[in-house]
């Protein structure tokens, strides 16, 4: 597939069809990463990406980071046209749901999510990615769906914390399972944006 040198990174992987490519497991969609890299790097050859490794409290190389309760994070980052994004990851079960203590294969699986995400930042496949983070709830679905988007697009946490007061308002008619859909994505926006931090640092 020749590359479009008019166009930027973004819009060359946002204009791909991913239709044919789509996935279920269970009610959630996905695109497998196999086939996602592969159309990365038929546009762009170049293209590279890493697992994050960290290194626990006696010092062993892990290719994930743990929290007190258990909750386990993995982190990939991709570099196209010499731009890098990176994205931390939950390791979630088939409900999209947070696990503690995940094993050897849930952590794997993580990652090549986490793959997968990253490469939505670059384009590939986000709408179908915010189809599965982002779902519609009653009336003021589209609202909240906003929000959501703009917190997994911020970049510092000052950004966070403007968009989660900024719209201290729609929460107030929201129900308390779209308020608490806010405050877990304000939650897991500041956490994302501290660990690139320190892993910038």
């Amino acid at each position: 597939m020749a590359q479009d040198n008019t166009k930027s990174v973004y819009q060359t992987l946002a204009d791909v069809d991913c239709s044919n490519h789509i996935e279920k497991k269970g009610k959630f969609s996905y695109v497998s990463w196999a086939w996602a890299w592969a159309l990365v790097k038929q546009n762009y050859p170049d293209a590279t990406f890493e697992k994050h490794v960290f290194t626990d409290n006696q010092n062993n190389p892990l290719p994930f980071m743990r929290d007190t309760k258990g909750y386990t994070f993995v982190q990939t980052s991709v570099t196209i046209g010499g731009h890098t994004l990176s994205e931390t990851f939950p390791v979630t079960d088939n409900r999209n749901q947070a696990i503690q203590h995940p094993n050897a294969f849930e952590v794997n699986t993580a990652l090549q999510r986490c793959l997968v995400k990253t490469l939505a930042f670059h384009g590939l496949g986000l709408s179908i990615y915010a189809g599965e983070d982002l779902p519609v709830m009653g009336e003021h679905g589209e609202d909240l769906n906003k929000v959501i988007t703009n917190l997994a697009a911020a970049q510092t946490t000052d950004d966070c914390d403007a968009i989660y007061k900024s719209n201290a308002d729609l929460m107030k008619r929201l129900n308390k399972s779209e308020v608490a859909e806010i405050k877990r994505s304000f939650t897991n926006a500041r956490s994302r944006i501290a660990a690139q931090e320190k892993q910038a640092a």
